[in-house]
């Protein structure tokens, strides 16, 4: 007879106790939508905002051994534009699907746009690194211009799984 409060081990991320967090949170099983697009509208518009302040504003190098153009006043510019553009895309979905953004209160999801801007810049500046390193300008050339496949999944290669242990961690505060 199991002692109460234990989980069995038939329990499993499918299991009761998962079902129950979910079922206790209001998370629908569409949800995911509205997780992916927070999290890459984080993504994108930290690499645009970082961009575009970056030439208006930049004048402090941000790493120049890595990468010569990215400028500080870049990479707030980027923090400041994802978080926003997270924000705004929140927005959408409590106005238009309430059902599948609600249960993330605004604060949660102030904080996980950030961290995932912050971790966007981290991901563009880790892949400068490497093309420096293999001495490269562009790593690849199927999108001349631009950099290469790579320069367009550099960011979500490390925002798109800090979004999900943060998710983890929100669900695990919320339901303890």
């Amino acid at each position: 007879m199991p002692v109460s409060g234990a989980i069995p081990s038939s329990a499993t991320a499918t299991g009761p106790y998962f079902d129950v967090a979910v079922a206790e949170l209001g998370i629908a099983p569409e949800t995911g939508i509205f997780l992916m697009m927070l999290c890459l509208s984080s993504v994108v518009l930290s690499d645009a905002g970082a961009y575009f302040a970056g030439h208006a504003w930049g004048k402090r190098k941000l790493a120049p051994r890595i990468s010569p153009g990215k400028t500080v006043e870049g990479a707030i510019g980027g923090m400041v534009v994802g978080t926003g553009g997270g924000l705004l895309m929140k927005a959408v979905f409590d106005f238009a699907w309430p059902e599948l953004s609600g249960w993330v209160s605004w604060g949660a999801a102030a904080v996980m746009c950030f961290v995932v801007a912050g971790f966007a810049i981290v991901g563009d500046l880790t892949e400068s690194l490497l093309k420096r390193d293999a001495q490269i300008k562009d790593a690849g050339s199927l999108l001349p211009g631009m950099g290469g496949i790579m320069d367009r999944i550099d960011s979500p290669l490390l925002g798109i799984p800090t979004m999900y242990y943060m998710l983890l961690f929100y669900v695990f505060l919320r339901t303890s």
